[in-house]
C-alpha cells in the first residue's frame, strides 16, 4: 500500500485538507487587510458547497467564473452482458446497472491551463 508522502510525490503536492484550505485563506485575506475569522470562512465555505450540491440535486448547471461548472450527469443504464474471467476463460454473467446520477466537474480555462504550465 502507498503511503501519504508516495502519494504526494506522484501526483506531486500533498493533500489540502478543508482546516488548511480554511487557514490559508484566512491568511491571505488579513494580508490583505481583510479581516475574517477561521468560523466565518469556514461556514460561508460550507455555505457554499451546500448551495452547489442542491443546485446540482435539481438538475441545475452551477458555473462560479474562473473556477469551473458543477453539473448533474445521468449515466444511462446497462443490461446484463456475457464476460469472460482472465483468468481462467470462464464464462460469466456482468449483472446489469441502473441508471444513476452522477456530477460532473470541468475546470475553467484558467485552472487547465496553470495545470499544462506546472510540468
Amino acid at each position: 500500500m502507498a503511503t501519504k508522502a508516495a502519494a504526494a510525490k506522484k501526483t506531486g503536492g500533498e493533500s489540502l485538507s478543508t482546516a488548511k484550505v480554511v487557514s490559508s485563506v484566512v491568511e491571505k485575506a488579513s494580508k490583505k487587510k481583510v479581516d475574517l475569522s477561521k468560523k466565518q470562512v469556514m461556514q460561508t465555505l460550507e455555505l457554499l458547497l451546500e448551495t452547489v450540491a442542491e443546485e446540482v440535486r435539481r438538475g441545475n448547471k452551477v458555473s462560479l467564473k474562473n473556477f469551473g461548472v458543477f453539473r448533474r450527469h445521468t449515466k444511462p443504464a446497462r443490461p446484463k452482458r456475457k464476460g469472460r474471467n482472465p483468468a481462467t476463460g470462464e464464462e460469466i454473467t456482468i449483472p446489469a446497472k441502473k441508471a444513476e446520477n452522477v456530477i460532473k466537474f470541468r475546470p475553467a480555462k484558467v485552472w487547465k491551463e496553470a495545470v499544462k504550465r506546472a510540468r
